[in-house]
């Protein structure tokens, strides 16, 4: 969690969502793992 770029800049709500979305969501989900790559672009984008 603490290697992604961008968590640092999410408020503490939102992060306690990310954590929750990452523990409900499987591994081998493909689905999961495009939704988290968003939500990393999402963080990326709020930084610029």
């Amino acid at each position: 969690m603490k290697k992604e770029k961008g968590f640092a800049s999410f408020t503490p709500d939102q992060a306690k969502e990310f954590m929750k979305q990452g523990k409900q969501s499987k591994p081998q989900d493909p689905y999961a793992g495009e939704q988290r790559h968003k939500q990393k672009q999402q963080a990326m984008n709020k930084k610029h």
